[in-house]
């Protein structure tokens, strides 16, 4: 009969306010950011840093959060939002360039 083993790691970790500026990824604490563009095909970026393309659910952590959806030829979408959990539905309406002139 064949024999098996079992690897069991644990890790912690311990946020103190020093630590402030951390981000959690315990997937328990995260909330869902469903964010939808038209057109769609347009980055998401969450607090400056690119996370994909229209449509997309992205997990944010609590707190608050600045959304900015872009595409080329159009102007860019912003929100900031405040996160305490659950599920956020954004729909960003991108308005068309002007030509400049």
């Amino acid at each position: 009969m064949p024999r098996c083993q079992i690897l069991v790691v644990a890790a912690a970790a311990t946020v103190t306010e020093k630590d402030s500026k951390a981000k959690t990824t315990d997937p328990a604490l995260l909330a869902s950011v469903a964010i939808d563009s038209t057109p769609s095909g347009a980055d998401i970026e969450v607090d400056g840093a690119f996370v994909g393309n229209t449509p997309s659910t992205v997990p944010i952590p609590p707190g608050n959060h600045q959304i900015v959806v872009k595409r080329k030829g159009f102007a860019d979408w912003s929100k900031t939002i405040t996160v305490n959990g659950g599920t956020i539905h954004l729909n960003a309406e991108l308005e068309q360039e002007q030509p400049k002139q």
